[in-house]
């Protein structure tokens, strides 16, 4: 049960890292 919450939590963790990662690069790159 603890291994299928980490595999389920993990990848949407993962993903709003990401986009969180992704906006940020994209800020960047936008403002110069």
């Amino acid at each position: 049960m603890y291994t299928d919450f980490n595999l389920e939590h993990i990848p949407k963790v993962l993903c709003d890292r990401i986009s969180t990662w992704f906006r940020t690069l994209w800020r960047t790159f936008a403002d110069n």
